[in-house]
């Protein structure tokens, strides 16, 4: 990155000297093309590309595939686009490997799909490189870790959604993060897997507007939403975690993290540790959790807790906790051999949390509505007229929307004080 500072007369400069040096080079014989070129797609055959190198998608029938596109683009120097029309591209010959900096950009997430063989997995993603791919669908990948995306570079989902991608005896079925990886507005729907049914990340992962669910993890498992493992660092912003399911084994039937990970503005509801424990959450030894302004109600688990299962650190700022079943029996929304930490203005159903903070509230009712978008990207949960949630979350420490970007605070009320509700819905005066 240039300074500042830098003076017009360096600059013209030096760009004269790159000018001089790019222009010499391209007369070589045999050098590649520098800079980025657009391959439009026009075949959805899974074709290869007959010169990979020449600066030309184009397969031996003369058509431009999703696959001889990207095989021309790892060829290439530059950062390349791919635009994909409307269509279902089926996998024949296996993983597109991505080496090579590129965006790959479908028409929408329900005209353009690409299917995988349901044998491999659909996209690899090579170290060190930037990749984008958005508004488009991406299924049915498996038999390997990442099933669906294997990403050891640096991975942009805008727009995608990521379903029926399956990895029995592996991690990852949607997604292996190695690297980092960046998801808005991104579904992940139907995705099964050993560990991290949706998601398994070993590296730096951000979720923003996400929607994880009906997820489950095979037979002694764990994390059927996200798996975070000792290396993981987890972002998760304005985003659903709903019915997803976890069996025998480690638990976290929405999320198990042995690293870092915060949730903020977020909904965790109605997923399920069928046979272990967490029906919401497992916080391992090594991990450390913060949820803040999190809505965690109607999850359900065998032992120790149907909503906290916490082992290692777990901080709760203006979060619900509640209505969390364990073994049927109803608000036990906390457990395990560590207490979980209020920093107050926290909502329990019960009184299993022992939460003790300042603003704190137990033995409540959350009345709470049951998912739905309610005019945002993800489903979160309305709040009824009557919940002890409305405007009486922390007064000074309160974000400047909730979950579906409505503004906080409100006077949900009608006293004439705005004031932060607790959860992640915040009810419009």
């Amino acid at each position: 990155m240039q300074a500042k500072d830098r003076g017009f007369r360096l600059v013209r400069t030096h760009s004269l000297i790159l000018f001089s040096l790019a222009a010499g080079f391209a007369l070589l014989p045999g050098a590649a093309s520098v800079g980025a070129l657009t391959f439009t797609v026009d075949a959805t055959k899974d074709l290869p590309d007959s010169a990979p190198g020449d600066g030309l998608c184009a397969t031996e029938a003369g058509t431009c595939t999703l696959r001889a596109a990207i095989e021309e683009a790892n060829a290439l120097a530059g950062a390349d686009v791919v635009e994909l029309p409307s269509g279902r591209f089926r996998l024949l010959e296996g993983t597109l490997t991505i080496s090579a900096e590129l965006t790959v950009t479908g028409v929408s997430l329900t005209r353009t799909a690409i299917q995988g063989n349901r044998q491999e997995r659909v996209f690899a993603i090579a170290p060190g490189v930037s990749v984008a791919l958005a508004e488009m669908t991406v299924r049915s990948g498996g038999g390997e870790d990442g099933a669906g995306i294997y990403n050891q570079g640096s991975l942009s989902l805008t727009g995608v959604r990521l379903m029926r991608h399956v990895a029995d005896d592996f991690s990852g079925g949607a997604l292996y993060n190695a690297n980092h990886a960046v998801l808005e507005n991104v579904v992940l729907l139907g995705n099964t897997a050993l560990f991290g049914a949706a998601i398994y990340n070993a590296g730096v992962l951000e979720l923003r507007d996400v929607r994880v669910q009906r997820n489950r993890h095979t037979v002694d498992g764990g994390g059927a939403g996200l798996f975070n493992s000792s290396l993981g660092q987890a972002t998760i912003e304005r985003s659903s975690f709903i019915k997803n399911q976890a069996r025998v084994g480690l638990g976290g039937g929405a999320i198990y993290n042995n690293g870092l990970v915060e949730v903020s503005n977020s909904t965790i509801s109605r997923n399920r540790a069928r046979i272990s424990t967490g029906g919401a959450l497992v916080t391992d030894v090594n991990g450390v959790t913060t949820l803040s302004n999190v809505t965690l109600v109607r999850n359900q688990a065998r032992f120790v807790s149907g909503g906290i299962a916490n082992f290692g650190v777990t901080f709760v700022h203006n979060s619900i906790i509640a209505e969390n079943f364990n073994n049927r029996v109803r608000d036990i929304n906390c457990g395990g051999d560590a207490a979980v930490t209020s920093v107050g203005y926290n909502l329990d159903s019960g009184a299993v949390c022992s939460f003790n903070g300042p603003g704190d509230l137990t033995n409540q009712k959350p009345y709470s509505r049951t998912e739905r978008l309610n005019g945002g990207v993800t489903p979160s949960r309305e709040l009824m007229l009557k919940s002890a949630a409305i405007d009486a979350g922390d007064p000074d420490d309160c974000p400047a929307t909730d979950q579906r970007g409505a503004p906080r605070p409100a006077d949900g009320n009608n006293d004439a004080t705005a004031r932060c509700d607790i959860g992640a819905y915040e009810l419009q005066p």
